[in-house]
Formats: C-alpha cells, sequence, structure tokens
C-alpha cells in the first residue's frame, strides 16, 4: 500500500512538472512571438502620398543613411497608461511608395510620449521616462540597417530630456523641462558620456537646435544661443525674446489632449515661438500669428534679424531647405480639427521674401505638427498621418 501510494504520488510530481514545463515553453513562445511581432502599424489609404500610423506621432526627423532618405517618427498613444512606444523608420524616397520600411519597440515601457529624437553616426538617441517625468533614460539605437534598427545601449539620465539634438563631430545636447542642459561626447556612439552641464531660466520646456556648433534654445518666451565651438565650454552670446509673450494659463498632459477651438489655443499658443529651423547662416522663427521671423547669424555672434513674413493663419512649425522656407500654417475649423497650410517663399534674398504658393492640404486634431524638407523633397507630419506634399516646379 505504501509502495503503490509512493508511485501514485511520485506520479502525480511527474505529470506536474511536465505540465509545469509545457506552460513555461508555451508562455514564452507566445511572450517571444509578440516581442517579435510587428505592430499594428498603419491604415493604406487610397493615395500613395499618405501613411497613416496607428498610434499619434510625438517626435519626428527626416535624415539619410548612406544616401538613403529616411524620416524617423516615434509614436505611443498620449494616455496615462505605461506601455511601449514605437521608432518606426519610413522610406523618405519622393519616387517611391511612402512605406515603413523598420521599426523598434522601445525596450522600457514608459508613460509620457516621446519628444527628445536625434540621429547622428549611424545611431538614433531618444529621451524617455518610464511614469511622467520620473526615472528617465537615454535609449541608443543602432541604425546602420535601416530595416534592421537594434537597440545599442538604454542609459540613466541625469534629468527627463525634452530635446535632444546629436553632431556627427561626435557630441549631442540634451534640454531638460526646466532648463537643464547636458553636452554628452558620443566619440563612442552606443556609449555616451557627460562633458557638461550647465542650467537656463526658461518659460518653458525648450526644445532645441544645433547648426554649425551653434544651439538655439527655444522656450517659447524667447530663443537663448549658445556657441560650442568647444562643446566642453558652452559660451552664451545672445538672445531672442517673443515681443508679445504671455504665460499660458494651462498646459496639458499628455493622457488630457484638449479639442476644438480650446485645445487649438493652449497647443498652438498665439503669442509664442512654435518652432525653429536652423542652416548656415539663417534662422527662422515660427512665431504664431506673428508669422515667420528670419534672423542672420555668424558662428560666435548673435543673431540679427534681417526678414519676415506673414500669413493669414498661424504658423506652427517651420523648415529652411536651401532656397526655400516652407511654413506650416494653422486655423481652426470650427469643430475639433484644424485646417493645416503650407506656404512656400523663396528666400534667396531673406530681406525680401517672396511668396511661392499656399496650398490648402489637410485638415486634423493639432495634437502633433511638423513639417520636414530636405533636398526639395517636403513632408507634413500631423498626429498619425504623414503626408508627401507635392510642391510645384522649381
Amino acid at each position: 500500500m505504501d509502495q503503490r501510494r509512493r508511485r501514485s504520488i511520485r506520479n502525480t510530481l511527474i505529470n506536474l512538472t511536465i505540465a509545469a514545463f509545457v506552460i513555461f515553453v508555451v508562455f514564452n513562445v507566445v511572450r517571444e512571438n509578440n516581442d517579435d511581432q510587428e505592430p499594428p502599424q498603419y491604415e493604406v489609404p487610397d493615395t500613395s502620398n499618405e501613411l497613416r500610423l496607428s498610434d499619434p506621432a510625438s517626435a519626428s526627423l527626416s535624415i539619410e543613411v548612406d544616401g538613403e532618405p529616411l524620416i524617423l517618427v516615434m509614436s505611443k498613444q498620449d494616455n496615462a497608461r505605461i506601455e511601449t512606444a514605437d521608432l518606426r523608420v519610413i522610406s523618405g524616397d519622393p519616387q517611391g511608395e511612402i512605406d515603413q520600411v523598420g521599426w523598434l519597440h522601445t525596450s522600457m515601457s514608459i508613460q509620457r510620449p516621446v519628444e527628445a529624437l536625434a540621429y547622428a553616426n549611424g545611431h538614433v538617441y531618444v529621451g524617455k521616462t518610464r511614469e511622467g517625468t520620473t526615472r528617465p533614460a537615454l535609449w541608443v539605437v543602432d541604425l546602420s540597417d535601416p530595416r534592421r534598427p537594434f537597440e545599442a545601449n538604454l542609459l540613466n539620465a541625469e534629468f527627463p530630456i525634452r530635446s535632444l539634438v546629436a553632431s556627427d563631430d561626435g557630441f549631442m545636447v540634451a534640454a531638460g523641462f526646466d532648463g537643464e542642459i547636458l553636452v554628452y561626447d558620443t566619440s563612442q556612439p552606443n556609449e555616451p558620456e557627460k562633458l557638461v552641464t550647465f542650467r537656463e531660466d526658461v518659460a518653458l520646456a525648450p526644445r532645441i537646435e544645433l547648426f554649425d556648433r551653434m544651439l538655439f534654445l527655444n522656450h517659447s518666451a524667447g530663443v537663448i544661443v549658445y556657441d560650442l565651438s568647444n562643446p566642453e565650454s558652452p559660451e552664451r552670446i545672445g538672445e531672442i525674446e517673443h515681443p508679445h509673450w504671455s504665460e499660458p494659463d494651462y498646459t496639458p498632459e499628455p493622457h488630457s489632449f484638449l479639442l476644438g477651438e480650446e485645445g487649438f489655443n493652449v497647443n498652438l499658443p498665439v503669442d509664442s515661438y512654435l518652432d525653429l529651423s536652423v542652416q548656415g547662416g539663417l534662422l527662422a522663427l515660427a512665431s504664431g500669428n506673428e508669422g515667420v521671423e528670419l534672423y542672420r547669424y555668424r558662428v560666435g555672434e548673435a543673431p540679427e534679424p534681417v526678414g519676415d513674413v506673414s500669413t493669414d493663419d498661424r504658423i506652427a512649425s517651420v523648415m529652411l531647405d536651401g532656397n526655400r522656407l516652407y511654413a506650416l500654417g494653422a486655423r481652426p475649423d470650427g469643430g475639433e480639427h484644424a485646417r493645416f497650410a503650407i506656404h512656400s517663399f523663396d528666400i534667396s534674398n531673406p530681406a525680401e521674401p517672396t511668396a511661392l504658393e499656399s496650398t490648402e492640404i489637410i485638415a486634423g486634431l493639432p495634437r502633433y505638427q511638423n513639417v520636414m524638407a530636405r533636398n526639395g523633397n517636403v513632408w507634413i507630419l500631423v498626429n498619425s498621418t504623414v503626408y508627401r506634399h507635392q510642391e510645384s516646379e522649381r
């Protein structure tokens, strides 16, 4: 009897062990498949000039890898849930279909949609936070093969990163939400190391741009300019103040997005610098209802005003591309959406810009918007849709 009972107990234990092993294997296979499975990407529209993403964008960037034009997009639902975000690599070939050629989930689940995105020397840099603005990290992605991006590193960050810019010269700058600035050495692209930190008094969380080792810090109420000829010793050389800046009444959180005219005015405030673009010697500022302000600068010298353009709508985003200026204007449409138009200008003589065309193109939520241009190819990103803008012949 005892022997029979022992045999029965032994068989039961064996069966339990086998069952547990099978459950473990099945669970890991399913989890691995889920990790490797490409997420829902987009709805294929009727036109070849649109790409609809499954989630709203929060950051975008036009780049080239080995001569191939690409668009990088970070996307995540702007809700309070802690979940992964997606890095999407989209073909920027003006002659081909708009298509997502590569993608990668963030390895760390996050709450706040990513706003900090930069690229240099074959690597993508992303600033992200686990919850709200806590547990900050710097995510490094190897993009040597855009169709197979992979995580190269995940580092702790000293503060939550709102904006990032990277240089092929081997350094990168990160801006926090409260005016903290950190300069990284990226001579080893997958191992950024701190060079120096400093702080600026800012009105709102800043966005930064970098060109010719000149750093432009836009905090809505103004633009602060630094000379980074020596990245280890940044030199403050000037500031541009918005002439009509007023403190906003409300700053939305990622999971409390506003719609209608209220949302339009909160997300695209009238008296603010909403965006900037820099190319050799010229700075363009999107100044809301004031249009676009143009400034000349030289390395090591503060910018000086040179010209401006005005439109009938609110300028939300700007991009300089050779002798062209592209301005993305927006106006409420009486409902939840806004109407967006591209205004293009010839700036061969920045003191006297010449209007070329203004094309009504799309209606969308003013949640995220950006205009990108490279070598005459113009792209617009509004909320969760990438549009290829077919410009007139030059």
